[in-house]
Parts: C-alpha cells; sequence; structure tokens
C-alpha cells in the first residue's frame, strides 16, 4: 500500500450530537439547567415520583416538625427516592467553564446541587438481564451512569472534537468528527484515524503521543 511521507494530523473542535439523545440507562433531571426532564420544584418533584401526595408530603414534615418545602423534608424525600431508584445528586461547578458531579465541589459560590441522575429498577434489571438489584449490580449501574455524565459534561463543555489528515499540499485525505471529550485512547478517535495508510504511525502507540501532542484548532 502506498503511503503519504508528509500526512499531517490537524485537530478541531467539531459538531455533535447531544449524548442525551442516545440510548441512554440514566435519566438526567435538573432545575435551570439542560436535562432529560425539569424540575421546578424538588420536594414536589420527589414526592411525585415516589407516589406522594401533598398530604403525605405534610405528614412528613409534621413529623420531623419542620415546615413543607425544608432541607429536612427534601433529605427524607431524597432517601425514599433513591431507595426506590437507583441514582444520585447531581451537582454543577459553574466559573468560566461547567463542570458535573454526583459528589459536591468545595465552592460555595459557584457551585450547587441542580437535579438528579438516576435510572428505574426496572430498566437496570432489563440492562444486566437480571431479577434483584443487589448492592454490586448498583454499583455497577452507577458506573454507567458516572459514563454517561462524564460525557454529557464533555458536550455542555463544547468538548467534541474532529480530525483531518492533509497532505503536503493541504488535500484532505481522511476526515472524521463527533469525538466527545480529550481522552483520546477511550473516546474512539483510535478506532477512525488511518494512521498506517497514511504513513502517520505505525502503532496505536505512537498516534495516541502524536494525538496528546497535536494541538486542538478552536
Amino acid at each position: 500500500m502506498e503511503t503519504v511521507s508528509k500526512a499531517v494530523l490537524k485537530l478541531h473542535v467539531s459538531e455533535g450530537d447531544s449524548p442525551r439523545e442516545w440510548d441512554n440507562l440514566s435519566i438526567i433531571a435538573t432545575k435551570n439547567f439542560v436535562g432529560d426532564e425539569s424540575i421546578s420544584d424538588p420536594i414536589d418533584w420527589l414526592a411525585k415520583k415516589i407516589g406522594l401526595t401533598e398530604d403525605g408530603v405534610m405528614r412528613i414534615a409534621n413529623k420531623l416538625g419542620v415546615n413543607y418545602y425544608t432541607d429536612e423534608v427534601r433529605a427524607e424525600l431524597e432517601e425514599r427516592f433513591f431507595n426506590k431508584f437507583v441514582g444520585k445528586p447531581l451537582y454543577k461547578y459553574e466559573h468560566g467553564n461547567i463542570a458535573l458531579s454526583t459528589t459536591p465541589f468545595g465552592c460555595r459560590w459557584d457551585s450547587g446541587q441542580v437535579g438528579y441522575i438516576y435510572t428505574t429498577k426496572e430498566k437496570a434489571r432489563e440492562n444486566f438481564g437480571i431479577k434483584r438489584i443487589t448492592k454490586d449490580v448498583r454499583t455497577s449501574v452507577m458506573a454507567i451512569l458516572e459514563g454517561e455524565l462524564e460525557t454529557f459534561e464533555t458536550y455542555v463543555r463544547g468538548e467534541v472534537y474532529g480530525y483531518t489528515v492533509e497532505d503536503e499540499d493541504g488535500e484532505v485525505l481522511d476526515s472524521c468528527g463527533g469525538f466527545y471529550g480529550t481522552n483520546w485512547d477511550s473516546n474512539g478517535i483510535l478506532d477512525h484515524v488511518g494512521y498506517v495508510e497514511h504513513g502517520l504511525a505505525s502503532t496505536r502507540a505512537e498516534i495516541l503521543e502524536i494525538l496528546e501532542e497535536t494541538d486542538i484548532d478552536y
């Protein structure tokens, strides 16, 4: 096979579909942020999800000795919610860019809880082909949800990339886009770059090193 001796690999920001349009195991519900479900008020949303009426929530508030819309009531509803579903609270940090996590950020000013990432037990059982949701299954489900959240985070941060391979005259020999994040070893780009036929590298490790050293055209 003829190779091109002076091919150049270039990276650039690329268009990409929202990962929330994919076939996800997770459901992302947020207040004042993008997701699959919108939360107007967390207590009302949680109550509806776990099948509690307003009177039911009021009984919880009375038992706790607090008002209806309080953190204590929400904490009680969250505990019941995470017994019925598999998931975690969702936190956002925004200061120049956006970070998402299922654990709180250290900054009290630029971060806070924005919702939940979760899935139904029915979807989890179907995904794993099982009948019971054990502790180990919950751990495996959360690993998938965390991975889907990480991909979504790269999308909302605008970290979707593409590449071109050009010859010495600038002619495009190969191109592809829609790779999420800069983990070149796992985001799929290595399965698409024709690095051998274009003379860029002879091994996967070599092209990975080239990718890590290549500047991204923003």
